[in-house]
């Protein structure tokens, strides 16, 4: 009983709109995961462990959906080096 004693009112709050509480605890478990799966994953990025690309994917989400996190928290993920930026761009020049 200490998921009901602890989030109880979350719970409460889910079974208001119609839902048993087996179902109720399993959508806020879902949503905990989800939520747990995404704060991984910026993580990941930021420590450079992850590309972008698995990071969305390790997220659950799409590409862009996932562009659209980063951008929201402001999170940079494209890191480049300026000089070798320069070089590469005097190459195709």
């Amino acid at each position: 009983m200490w998921a009901y004693r602890d989030y109880g009112e979350g719970i409460r709050e889910v079974i208001r709109e119609g839902v048993d509480r087996p179902t109720a605890v399993r959508m806020l478990i879902e949503i905990g995961h989800k939520k747990w799966n995404l704060q991984q994953s910026l993580r990941f990025l930021q420590e450079g462990k992850l590309s972008v690309w698995k990071a969305a994917e390790m997220s659950g989400m799409n590409l862009w959906d996932f562009l659209n996190v980063l951008r929201k928290e402001n999170i940079p993920w494209v890191e480049f080096d300026p000089k070798e930026m320069l070089q590469s761009t005097n190459l195709i020049l």
